[in-house]
């Protein structure tokens, strides 16, 4: 007696929490434009990061298990471990060139 695979949802967590964790980076940088104190922009800086640094790694985490799981939704894996890849290779691409323009 075989019972059947139950699906697993690691893909949709994945991206859903990608989603927040790059809404989070959104609102960093929102923050940034502000005209406000610097308290208020070392208080609105600092849980933007913190939550964004907290998500990021667990959506990397959810996709890649998810991408490894037998039942689980590949394609939303994929499109979290992108969507929360994106933004830091815009900001390595960045430095990079900040680096090489410095030199």
């Amino acid at each position: 007696m075989n019972s059947p695979v139950k699906n697993t949802y690691f893909g949709i967590a994945s991206l859903l929490t990608a989603l927040l964790s790059v809404l989070f980076l959104g609102a960093n940088f929102g923050a940034s434009q502000l005209n406000i104190t610097p308290e208020t922009f070392s208080f609105l800086n600092n849980i933007t990061v913190l939550t964004a640094c907290v998500l990021a790694p667990l959506a990397v985490l959810l996709g890649m298990v998810g991408l490894f799981k037998r039942n689980d939704s590949k394609l939303l894996s994929v499109i979290a471990l992108a969507l929360v890849g994106a933004p830091f290779l815009i900001l390595f691409v960045q430095m990079i060139f900040s680096i090489a323009k410095s030199n």
